[in-house]
């Protein structure tokens, strides 16, 4: 009644690639179903009563056929040799005990020399005292929950990860979640595990205020996802001071965790067809320092990985590469890349060697879903990302237009005497400028404030037909028609250097005027900073603006660009759930008739 397994073999199966071990544990299946007698493991939870021994116990092919499926192919193989070495009770039949076995099993085999068992507090695990004995070992044991309702739903969930910062997550998981909301209905589920930059909202069920990540708050108030809380989209943030309080022991990785499953446990119940999309932090290691890198939260989720990266071939791959290894290293499936910011100009080109390096063994024939060319108005920053980047400053003019967006190429520094400078405003091609001075040039903010009274009396006074116009010849009654004047100016150095006390009664004036006259659009925006001209201009050059719900053009102007560009029927056919038991004889039975021929 015991499967012989000789020492070689035992060290070889640690080893083995985990579809070859699959296969090999399909093989033995054959042999295990003539065995009459069944191998009885005990009861997990030390705490409970044993059951009666009424209830019929386990098979060991069935043990092993539900961890295949439950995508343990490696431990399948470690059974083999571990099972018959003892004959211990097991009625639970759950899938959760079968994942539980299997790590409980798995590290016996590395630590059986050790005779001294740890039973975890909640969950009644046991290990080896050779191993960490503290809590965050213990939380390893904890079995995933997602996993207990995997065979309920078709498609796996989709985690997105970057390869690096800035290359474009937040914008694809937008396009993403827009193109499955057409698919697969509104109601489809959002989450960010683990964020770090947090706005403050008010809870949907008590009214408090609460944190909760500026991402989750953009995708919930831009596709209105009321079925969604605030709570289950960011169950985890890490603010400062949490990476010492988590090293200290003050915060458990078994409480991350659980918060992550039981968040995703309620989307997934409020979401149409299980289907649930998943926004990480950064490249898949960010979050590692606490046990809770990207990598290693899809895994908890069962999720299938997309990467983004930033268009290329060399830097690009590399990075893909890089990042490729440590979900191998997690056991996270890659569903597929996507690649953003793509010169128009060489789109075919690197759509070809793209495709045609991911299309390898190595990277398991991984698709490329989508390739989205380079559109520079999305990486522009508006007024409004200014004032908050620009810490301190104040926008005294120009409300309505401070979601309006400037390029580098737009911004333009002051340097020159106000004659110069008005020369240069009034040139057509300044007509969308962001200009820069600093706060002691008290003429060239009146020369701005002169020239935007000039062209709105100029508008104003074409706009208007004259009482004799029908007596003119046609060509004098239209008036010249001239570009709309988009211009702003940021004033540095208003600490050091306060702004004339008369040019900033002119600018409330004016403004206290045109509010009382319900007029919209009188004064440009300004912007009065403390930083120094030199500060203000680096910040400028480095910045890179993030999507925000505020900004509804550019949000929409993102999703509907990224969208088009992705192949979204690939997308869900690579999120189906696979039979891992059925593929493995079904790659058994193609080798076979292979060495037949």
């Amino acid at each position: 009644q015991r499967i012989p397994f000789s020492a070689a073999s035992s060290s070889s199966l640690s080893t083995i690639h985990h579809q070859r071990a699959a296969a090999l544990a399909l093989q033995v299946l054959t042999t295990l179903s003539t065995i009459r007698s069944t191998l009885c493991l005990p009861c997990l939870d030390q705490s409970r009563p044993a059951r009666q021994s009424t209830q019929p116990c386990v098979p060991p092919s069935i043990v092993i056929l539900r961890i295949l499926q439950h995508q343990e192919k490696h431990i399948a193989a470690t059974m083999m040799m571990t099972i018959p070495r003892s004959r211990l009770s097991w009625p639970c039949t759950t899938p959760t005990e079968f994942c539980r076995l299997s790590n409980i099993l798995s590290r016996r085999r590395h630590h059986h020399s050790s005779k001294t068992r740890v039973v975890g507090q909640q969950t009644g695990c046991f290990f080896s005292s050779a191993a960490r004995t503290d809590e965050t070992m213990v939380d390893e044991e904890v079995p995933s929950q997602p996993q207990q309702q995997q065979s309920q739903h078709q498609h796996c969930p989709l985690y997105v990860a970057a390869t690096r910062q800035h290359v474009g997550k937040t914008t694809t998981s937008l396009a993403l979640l827009s193109g499955l909301q057409k698919r697969a209905g509104s109601q489809v589920g959002f989450i960010k595990p683990v964020g770090q930059v947090t706005l403050t909202v008010n809870d949907e069920t008590t009214g408090q205020a609460i944190e909760c990540d500026k991402d989750a708050v953009l995708v919930k108030q831009h596709f209105q996802l009321d079925h969604l809380s605030y709570r289950d989209m960011s169950p985890v943030l890490i603010p400062k001071g949490y990476t010492k309080d988590y090293l200290d022991g003050k915060i458990l990785l078994r409480e991350q965790r659980t918060q992550v499953e039981r968040a995703y446990q309620n989307i997934l119940q409020n979401s149409n067809h299980g289907v649930v999309l998943c926004e990480g932090t950064g490249h898949v290691a960010v979050g590692s320092v606490v046990d809770a890198s990207n990598a290693r939260v899809a895994s908890w989720l069962g999720a299938r990985m997309v990467l983004v990266a930033n268009a290329g071939l060399g830097n690009c791959l590399d990075e893909l590469d890089l990042n490729r290894v440590y979900c191998q290293e997690a056991n996270v499936d890659i569903a597929g890349v996507i690649v953003n910011k793509c010169r128009p100009d060489k789109y075919e080109q690197t759509k070809r060697y793209l495709s045609q390096a991911l299309d390898t063994k190595r990277w398991g024939h991984v698709p490329l879903l989508g390739l989205i060319p380079d559109r520079p108005f999305l990486g522009c920053p508006a007024i409004h990302d200014l004032e908050r980047l620009l810490e301190g400053s104040e926008l005294v003019s120009g409300h309505d237009d401070r979601f309006r967006h400037y390029t580098v190429q737009e911004t333009y520094l002051v340097a020159t005497s106000l004659e110069e400078f008005l020369k240069t405003v009034r040139q057509p091609r300044h007509d969308r400028t962001l200009y820069v001075c600093h706060a002691s040039r008290n003429d060239i903010l009146l020369g701005f404030l002169m020239e935007a009274q000039q062209r709105e009396y100029h508008n104003k006074h074409h706009h208007h037909h004259h009482p004799h116009a029908s007596n003119q010849p046609q060509q004098q009654q239209q008036p010249e028609q001239r570009p709309p004047w988009e211009a702003a100016m940021i004033v540095t150095g208003c600490d050091e250097t306060p702004i004339s006390p008369h040019v900033l009664e002119m600018i409330q004036q004016q403004q206290h005027k045109n509010n009382n006259q319900g007029r919209q659009r009188r004064l440009p925006p300004i912007l009065m900073v403390p930083q120094s001209t030199v500060r203000v201009m680096d910040a400028l050059h480095r910045y890179t603006p993030k999507l925000n719900f505020q900004d509804n053009h550019r949000v929409e102007t993102a999703i509907s660009h990224y969208e088009s560009y992705i192949d979204f029927d690939l997308l869900l056919r690579r999120l189906l759930r696979v039979d891992h038991s059925a593929a493995a004889a079904e790659q058994q039975q193609q080798q076979q008739q292979k060495q037949r021929k």
